[in-house]
């Protein structure tokens, strides 16, 4: 009868132990990867300043802000006939397991003469949890990184009052 107890014992507690190192080593997994990204955002992340423009919105009517006060610009494929300005993005996957770790890039380009005016890089981390079949996948970007600098629009173009 004894034996009978511990194996039932045994039978009950496997796949709790199971589950419980399964989250242990998927939450390390996350961590290390949000390290890495953490590591990449100080390292290569930011915004890059290498001209700024100063514009009114009387001089270029096109031009649209935010509630905020924020400046919208078109995309490169979005561009329109008197845009001065648009950006254009890039995504380089880093690792395509799971987690996936990717780096985004962007710019801001002059229109009249192609010049780009500034860039953006930053990087995250997608997924890694533990299986479940509820919910979305987590994420760490530069973003969570305090002090990460991440307005390029307006670092770059600086609209003068009226």
């Amino acid at each position: 009868m004894k034996r009978l107890g511990w194996g039932l014992l045994i039978l009950i507690c496997a796949p709790i132990v199971l589950v419980v190192l399964g989250l242990i080593g998927t939450e390390l997994n996350k961590a290390y990867w949000d390290r890495q990204v953490r590591k990449l955002c100080e390292k290569e992340g930011g915004v890059t300043v290498y001209e700024v423009v100063t514009v009114s919105l009387e001089q270029y009517p096109t031009l649209r802000l935010t509630a905020r006060g924020g400046l919208i610009l078109p995309s490169d494929s979005q561009l329109n006939e008197g845009d001065p300005f648009y950006y254009k993005n890039s995504t380089k996957v880093l690792r395509k397991k799971n987690p996936t770790v990717r780096r985004y890039d962007s710019e801001v380009v002059r229109v009249e003469d192609e010049k780009v005016l500034g860039k953006k890089t930053s990087f995250s981390r997608i997924g890694g949890d533990f299986p479940t079949v509820i919910g979305h996948p987590s994420s760490y970007s530069c973003s969570d990184v305090k002090g990460f600098k991440n307005d390029l629009f307006n670092s770059v173009i600086d609209i003068k009052e009226r």
